[in-house]
């Protein structure tokens, strides 16, 4: 977070309408939004301060990832909010709440103008976020030196994404109605001492219908298997996020009419598609699942 340039009345105005209702987690598409929850009736600044920092250890800063224990995300998305803030227009407002999940308790609320990211970083799943620069040098970890192509191809109606290092299997699809997309970046297939941070890129297939998602973690295997994908292949290796081992390129994952998972490896069209402007309404930001390499150089 950074200091405050700019308290805006309309959205403490807007705070204050929705912080009475007592929810403890709020989505909304125009602005951000953020709420600390107390299990008590305090209203102290310092309160809420210390629930903030108690609320960090749902979220991997580094990697930009929840770790709720009970599954759910509402407390780590609220903190992601606050923490990756990068300043502009805010307002909040303070609620005494006689609801549960405790006789008696309180929240702060605070709407941020979504839009406004400083220079140098965009505005990706309702975040202010680094605009990563490609490295040059060794970064955590060397690049690996046996990179080869990964392939996107897109379904021509459904527009589901499919991800392969395979030439054969690159035809096949294109032969069932999939839309060569070109080189999506490049990744290892295998493991390097050199770089120690490669994780395996796992491909799950759903159950009854064709829709692909690309997994780094046993979290995320877990995760998509209960919600009946299973397991296809080990795709090949790549890192969490970019800097490690010189990774320069960041996959985007969004979710098509709620069914199918489309991938893409281009900041702008990631911005493009976040405005959720016209049929881009069809969108949804999911993660940023993995990062890769530009070129095999």
């Amino acid at each position: 977070m950074e200091c405050l340039t700019e308290w805006d009345k309309e959205l403490e105005e807007k705070a204050q309408s929705n912080a009475v209702k007592c929810v403890d987690y709020v989505e909304d598409e125009e602005k951000g939004a953020a709420v600390i929850y107390l299990n008590s009736d305090s209203t102290s600044m310092d309160d809420y301060i210390t629930q903030l920092d108690t609320m960090k250890q749902t979220y991997q800063y580094e990697s930009n990832k929840c770790t709720s224990q009970d599954g759910k995300e509402s407390t780590c998305k609220n903190y992601k909010q606050f923490v990756w803030w990068q300043g502009g227009k805010i307002g909040c407002s303070k609620s005494i709440c006689r609801v549960p999940p405790s006789t008696s308790s309180s929240l702060l609320m605070c709407y941020f103008e979504k839009n406004f990211c400083q220079a140098g970083y965009d505005c990706v799943g309702d975040l202010c976020c680094v605009r990563a620069q490609p490295s040059t040098g060794s970064s955590c970890g060397v690049k690996p030196t046996r990179l080869v192509p990964l392939y996107r191809l897109v379904h021509k109606v459904r527009k589901d994404t499919v991800l392969t290092t395979s030439a054969l299997r690159k035809a096949q699809l294109i032969s069932t109605g999939y839309e060569n997309m070109g080189t999506f970046g490049y990744i290892s297939p295998s493991q390097e001492n050199g770089c120690t941070r490669l994780k395996s890129l796992i491909e799950m297939k759903a159950k009854g219908r064709c829709d692909y998602v690309y997994v780094t973690g046993e979290e995320f295997l877990s995760y998509y298997a209960q919600k009946n994908y299973d397991f296809v292949s080990n795709v090949g290796y790549v890192v969490d996020i970019e800097d490690f081992c010189s990774a320069n390129v960041t996959a985007y994952q969004f979710m098509r009419l709620g069914t199918y998972n489309y991938y893409t490896p281009s900041r702008e069209e990631a911005m493009v598609l976040l405005t959720r402007a016209g049929t881009n309404s069809q969108y949804w930001f999911v993660n940023k699942p993995f990062a890769l390499w530009e070129t095999s150089e």
